[in-house]
C-alpha cells in the first residue's frame, strides 16, 4: 500500500537541445534526491498529504524547482514527532500541515527518523 502513495509528480519535462553539456543537465538529479543514498537521514520541508494512524506512514510533498517529490515514510517507535521542540503524537497531525520530514532510504523504502510540524493546516 506504501508503494501507492509514494511516487514522482512533475509538473513537465525539462527542455533541452541535442548538444551534450544541455542533456548532462537534463539528466542530473535535483537537489533534493542527491542524499538519497542511505548514507543518513534527508531533511526537507513540505506539505502533510496524508497520515495513516493504523499502518503508522506519512506521506509528504516536498516542492522541487519542476514539480513535487511525494515521500511516503513509516513512523517508527524511533521516530521523534515535534512542534515547537515539544513532543506531539502522530494523532496530532492533520492534513495540509506544513512539516520538517528527515528521512532515511532503506531497502524497502524511506523511514521517518523526524518530523517537525511547523505550522497547523487551514480550516
Amino acid at each position: 500500500m506504501l508503494a501507492l502513495m509514494v511516487g514522482f509528480v512533475w509538473a513537465g519535462t525539462p527542455e533541452t537541445t541535442d548538444g551534450p553539456q544541455e542533456k548532462a543537465k537534463a539528466s542530473s538529479p535535483a537537489p533534493a534526491e542527491k542524499a538519497q543514498d542511505g548514507d543518513g537521514p534527508v531533511g526537507h520541508i513540505g506539505t502533510l498529504v496524508a497520515v495513516s494512524l493504523g499502518m503508522r506512514t506519512v506521506v509528504v510533498d516536498i516542492p522541487l524547482e519542476k514539480g513535487v517529490l511525494r515521500v511516503g515514510a513509516d513512523v517508527t517507535e524511533k521516530t521523534t514527532l515535534t512542534e515547537g521542540g515539544k513532543r506531539i503524537e502522530l494523532d496530532a497531525l492533520n492534513r495540509g500541515d506544513r512539516v520538517r520530514l528527515e528521512f532515511q532510504r532503506v531497502p524497502h523504502g524511506d523511514i521517518a527518523t523526524a518530523l517537525e510540524r511547523l505550522a497547523h493546516a487551514r480550516q
